[in-house]
């Protein structure tokens, strides 16, 4: 990311700019998809949520699951 009023070439060098952004999706690429070999396995179960690492995920979840639930509840109708 670059500030909107930043100058190619003299804020910022495209090349490096696009070679970091490259180097970081190919690290992210590598990870998730030994994830998803590893979910993929006939000896995977899955476990609970990590509270110290994935304490996003958890507030996440938390908030789908409440508002979903509050959307399935049946609403009161006034008799007319």
């Amino acid at each position: 990311l670059v500030n909107k009023d930043a100058v190619e070439g003299q804020d910022y060098d495209l090349k490096r700019l696009t070679e970091v952004w490259t180097a970081t999706n190919d690290e992210d690429r590598r990870v998730v998809e030994d994830n998803q070999h590893g979910i993929n396995s006939p000896a995977y179960e899955p476990g609970p949520y990590s509270r110290t690492q994935e304490s996003g995920v958890i507030s996440f979840v938390d908030w789908y699951r409440n508002t979903m639930g509050d959307r399935l509840q049946p609403t009161m109708m006034a008799a007319e």
